[in-house]
């Protein structure tokens, strides 16, 4: 009898080992799963991330992020005037013609040019940039759609969850949205950005912000707006910056934990409303040197 505790004992020894690796080894893969997991969306792996990017990704259907056309800038800058969305669905736009006093020849040599830039699709590095860190929020099954503005269909903004990367001088679906903007960039003659307009200003709030571009330091900004879309079964996102730096610093904005966790402070709750946001960017020599939040509006109903 004791000779047959004795041969029990190592077996019992063994079933114990055999559980603890068994458990170190669940331990290890589970910890891995996690790791997949977060590193295919990454828009859950922090608190705030998951907050605001929910309201876009994981509900069965890719968010659409549609870039700008920067050929529709262009054109502007050409023509000295602003363009509409109408005339870039019905391709006017490409014919239209400066209101400037020019010369048989000046005239001419203006449609060259446009003819020229038409012929090209052009985008802007910070706009992709800002498309770049947002896709890189989910990398699953279900990722986004990107699409050039020229390309986008406007009926699906009806149904989808779309995210607008510009402002309307070059992403002219954003027109859509104007009417319902708080903040606007007010153009020069150039047809270039001056200033922002702020609708109602309450508080410390200004009525309108300059844009600086003093030598070797500047002041933009960017216009962050969300918003349900118009059948309200999803929602739209727009960064819409003066130039391209500060629409690429938007989009720094809205991918950051510690930022996103600023605003859940500032509307005191872990969700996030319906909201618009005016940033102030800074920079020097051409480095951005960070973005503060001077003004917002959280939007109800």
């Amino acid at each position: 009898m004791p000779r047959l505790q004795v041969l029990r004992h190592p077996l019992t020894l063994s079933l114990l080992i055999l559980s603890v690796c068994l458990a170190i080894w669940a331990g290890i893969g589970e910890r891995r799963n996690h790791q997949a997991q977060a590193s295919l969306h990454k828009w859950q792996s922090q608190p705030a991330l998951r907050a605001f990017w929910g309201n876009f990704f994981g509900r069965g259907l890719a968010p659409e992020i549609v870039i700008a056309d920067n050929s529709f800038l262009f054109a502007q800058d050409i023509l000295h005037r602003k363009l509409s969305l109408a005339e870039y669905l019905d391709y006017s736009y490409r014919s239209a013609q400066s209101p400037d006093p020019l010369s048989i020849d000046a005239r001419s040599q203006q449609q060259k040019d446009l003819t020229a830039i038409f012929k090209h699709s052009s985008g802007s590095v910070g706009d992709f940039r800002v498309a770049r860190r947002i896709t890189e929020l989910e990398t699953g099954d279900e990722g986004t759609r990107l699409l050039f503005a020229r390309e986008y269909a406007g009926h699906r903004l009806r149904w989808n969850n779309t995210i607008f990367v510009g402002s309307s001088r070059s992403n002219p679906w954003v027109e859509l949205y104007e009417d319902r903007l708080a903040y606007h960039f007010k153009e020069a003659q150039d047809s270039s950005p001056s200033l922002v307009i702020v609708d109602n200003p309450h508080g410390n709030e200004q009525p309108q912000y300059e844009l600086s571009s003093i030598p070797g330091a500047r002041t933009a900004y960017c216009i962050i707006v969300f918003v349900p879309n118009p059948t309200n079964t999803g929602n739209a996102l727009i960064l819409a910056g003066s130039d391209s730096q500060a629409t690429e610093a938007g989009g720094d904005f809205l991918t950051s934990e510690d930022n996103l966790e600023k605003l859940q402070a500032i509307f005191r709750q872990k969700t996030f409303p319906h909201f618009q946001l005016l940033l102030r960017i800074s920079s020097f020599n051409g480095t951005p040197l960070g973005s503060e939040i001077i003004s917002y509006r959280i939007v109800k109903g």
